[in-house]
């Protein structure tokens, strides 16, 4: 027996450096008429001294350069711990490309709260936070992801405490609070309004990252175009929310720095060195209105998906409590409906708000900041 598992051992090793040696030749260019191998490879630069130590065992001739975004080298990701967490959910789209900025850390906090608003109940929030804790005793192996749970969690409570909604039941309605208290929370109308400036406060931020990327890259004034868009969707929000608040006045100030604004997206739209063509492609960009209006409506589906989902949770406790009015078990069927009902309307919702979130990152978030990805 011995000497058969040693005859298979001794096999496999040898099978196993054939291999080696075949998928060495096929990741490798021949040269001199096959006398020469040259493998090109791509190792993080931290890496370095292992690498080189590595090939001087061999005794084989390298080369080590920096590379290049020509090269396509292959993306590595760091981030903090925080930002860590959401990498799965950016790689369901695409990585960054080489040299492009990554902006994991950037839609992580957002998609926390774009989490939380569209899930839209405390009661449900603590269910994720306190069940993904447990988990994490049994579960070790899935702990980062376990971690985002808690934090979805975690966003969720944050969120809904705005209109105070807890398993389908708002606080101000429940509890015995003063008018000053109740008035602290939020109305629908305010919750929708609420996700519009959430989401126009995303579009500045990734129109910054944007700025910022260009001026850093390229020069200056390749950032005015963005900054421009920043300066006019301020300027716009505040000129319609003066429409709605008497006591909101706008200085004529503002309106001349809009129309500075309007200027650089005109005059900064393009690089071309000819008036003319830097004048109408200037005129052209200008349709990018259309563009972030429709962005910013899309953020309502924030109000939508969690105001469907506190309703939902409101039915359930409706027909619960409708239960009570059976004879001697009436209790028990109250209890089971709560339960399995707001199990439901949890799964449903988490759902929603999985995926929504990450929609408003993909396209409205990912676009503004001119994310070209394919790393």
């Amino acid at each position: 027996l011995f000497s058969k598992a040693g005859t298979i051992s001794q096999k496999q090793n040898q099978i196993s450096q054939e291999l080696d040696l075949y998928l060495a030749s096929k990741s490798s260019s021949s040269q001199a008429e096959g006398h020469i191998a040259i493998l090109t490879g791509f190792a993080p630069t931290e890496n370095r001294a292992n690498v080189t130590n590595f090939i001087d065992s061999t005794g084989a001739y390298y080369i080590i350069d920096q590379a290049k975004e020509e090269d396509n080298p292959p993306v590595k990701l760091k981030n903090g711990f925080f930002s860590r967490l959401y990498e799965p959910i950016g790689e369901l789209y695409m990585l960054p490309k080489y040299g492009e900025r990554d902006l994991t850390p950037y839609f992580a906090p957002f998609y926390m709260l774009f989490f939380g608003l569209c899930l839209g109940d405390m009661g449900y929030g603590l269910v994720l936070l306190i069940g993904a804790a447990l988990a994490k005793l049994k579960f070790k192996e899935y702990r980062n992801y376990l971690t985002l749970i808690q934090f979805l969690g975690l966003g969720a409570v944050l969120m809904a405490a705005l209109p105070g909604v807890i398993f389908g039941t708002k606080i101000n309605e429940i509890l015995p609070l003063s008018d000053n208290i109740k008035n602290i929370f939020f109305s629908d109308l305010k919750m929708f309004w609420f996700a519009i400036i959430f989401g126009l406060f995303q579009i500045i931020v990734a129109k910054l990252i944007n700025a910022i990327d260009l001026i850093k890259n390229k020069g200056l004034t390749y950032g005015f175009n963005s900054i421009g868009w920043i300066i006019l969707i301020i300027w716009g929000g505040f000129k319609y929310a003066s429409t709605m608040v008497d006591s909101l006045n706008i200085p004529q100030f503002y309106n001349y720095v809009a129309l500075a604004a309007l200027l650089m997206i005109v005059l900064f739209s393009s690089d071309s060195k000819n008036p003319f063509a830097r004048l109408g492609m200037g005129a052209i960009a200008l349709y990018h209105v259309t563009s972030i209006f429709g962005d910013m409506l899309s953020y309502i589906r924030l109000f939508g998906l969690g105001t469907a989902g506190a309703i939902l949770g409101m039915v359930v406790n409706s027909v619960a409590l409708s239960m009570t009015g059976i004879p001697y078990v009436g209790w028990i069927f109250t209890i089971i409906m709560l339960l399995f009902g707001h199990v439901a309307v949890l799964l449903l919702s988490s759902l929603g708000a999985f995926v929504h979130p990450m929609r408003l990152t993909f396209v409205e978030f990912y676009k503004n900041a001119e994310f070209s990805g394919g790393g």
